[in-house]
C-alpha cells in the first residue's frame, strides 16, 4: 500500500469590499467584507489590518479610514488578501 500525504493549503481569500484601487470618503464608515474558500479556517476569526495595525475582526465589519492611501489586509487561518485604497476629504471621492 502506498500512502500519499496531501499538504495542507492556506485558504483562498478575497476582499469583496472595499474595492482595490478605489477612493472613498475619509471618515465615512465602510463595509470591510471578505470571503474564504478552501475549507478549514473559521471565517469569524478574520483579522483586518490597516497599514500593518490591527483594525477589526470578523469576516464582515464596518470601519472608517483616515485621509490618505492605505494598505488593507485580511488574514483568515494563515491565508491573506491585501488591497490598496485611498480615503479622500474631497467631496467627489467615489
Amino acid at each position: 500500500m502506498v500512502r500519499i500525504r496531501i499538504p495542507d493549503r492556506t485558504p483562498d481569500i478575497g476582499i469583496l469590499h472595499p474595492r482595490d484601487g478605489y477612493t472613498y470618503p475619509a471618515g465615512q464608515e465602510l463595509r470591510f467584507w471578505a470571503s474564504v474558500a478552501g475549507g478549514g479556517p473559521d471565517p469569524t476569526g478574520a483579522i483586518w489590518t490597516i497599514d500593518g495595525t490591527e483594525a477589526g475582526r470578523g469576516i464582515d465589519t464596518w470601519m472608517a479610514l483616515d485621509p490618505g492611501q492605505h494598505r488593507i489586509s485580511v488574514n483568515i487561518g494563515g491565508g491573506e488578501a491585501t488591497i490598496t485604497v485611498t480615503a479622500s476629504t474631497r467631496t467627489d471621492a467615489g
